[in-house]
């Protein structure tokens, strides 16, 4: 998971495993028993309907099938935001350094997903904060 800030992908990424391709393998490199424990259950939990249609999305997909996936895993992100708050502040449950821990979590989840995945996943997370999506980065589709 990454430090406050950027929340809006972590908590999304921990909600899409489905397919085997989470990131919690590099996880276990930086998060205390505690923090893997809730990881695992997260990914063991990621079965659902959505998680599988994000697996399979494609990096071109159209706008109005990232929205409506986003819409269908805002929740399930909230479940999981209030089931484990510590998502939102996870810097207590860190054995490595925030700064490591966010680079090579940034480097898994841009390894697993392609850009329309990671477009969804920040949606979603910014739905279950409450808050508008910012503008997508870069514009165009891996």
């Amino acid at each position: 998971m990454l430090p406050a800030g950027q929340e809006d992908l972590q908590a999304g990424a921990a909600d899409v495993p489905g397919d085997g391709t989470s990131p919690v393998p590099a996880h276990t490199q930086f998060f205390d028993e505690d923090a893997l424990k809730d990881l695992r259950g997260m990914a063991e939990a990621g079965t659902d309907p959505v998680s599988a249609e994000i697996a399979a999305l494609p990096p071109d997909a159209d706008e109005a099938t990232r929205q409506d996936l986003a819409d269908r895993l805002a929740p399930i992100v909230s479940r999981s935001l209030l089931d484990h708050p510590w998502l939102r502040d996870p810097a207590g449950h860190l054995s490595a350094s925030e700064h490591v821990t966010r680079q090579t979590f940034l480097d898994a989840v841009s390894s697993i997903y392609n850009t329309a995945q990671l477009d969804v996943l920040r949606r979603a997370a910014a739905l279950a904060a409450g808050s508008a999506p910012p503008p997508p980065r870069g514009g165009t589709d891996d």
